[in-house]
């Protein structure tokens, strides 16, 4: 089963991977994006390591902020300049904790809004980390 999770972020505040990989290390998060990926036109995987292992977005894609705001009116309410919106998939155990890992620091970092579709609600970084243990904490049961 594929999920989703949604960050939106004000138009200057959104970083290429450089930007993200360098962040992702301050905050001393297991993860790191693939230096190649282009955030600006990426779609379909984008290769993660969480804790050196492989992993992945399953989905990456640069999204509207008004087909976003009109399936979930809730959103429309959010005032961001510019809004840039990253839709990111996720499948397995491991790939929810490099997506959940990644956007939590894009809400802690770069003032990124992350909102879970699923349960239509706004996730915190703290939030968005613990989920990211949970996932993987389920991904190393998953491997043994």
């Amino acid at each position: 089963m594929s999920m989703e999770l949604f960050v939106i972020l004000a138009g200057g505040q959104a970083p290429d991977v450089t930007s993200w990989n360098r962040a992702l290390a301050s905050a001393q998060v297991p993860v790191v994006i693939a230096e190649d990926a282009d955030l600006s036109k990426s779609s379909g995987f984008v290769p993660v390591t969480v804790a050196g292992k492989p992993s992945g977005f399953r989905r990456f894609d640069v999204g509207s902020f008004s087909d976003l705001a009109s399936r979930y009116p809730g959103v429309a309410r959010l005032k961001i300049e510019r809004p840039v919106v990253y839709e990111v998939g996720y499948g397995s155990s491991d790939e929810c904790a490099a997506v959940f890992y990644s956007i939590s620091v894009l809400v802690e970092r770069f003032g990124g809004i992350a909102f879970e579709p699923q349960g239509s609600i706004v996730m915190s970084a703290e939030e968005l980390r613990d989920a990211a243990r949970e996932c993987q904490a389920m991904a190393s049961e998953d491997a043994q």
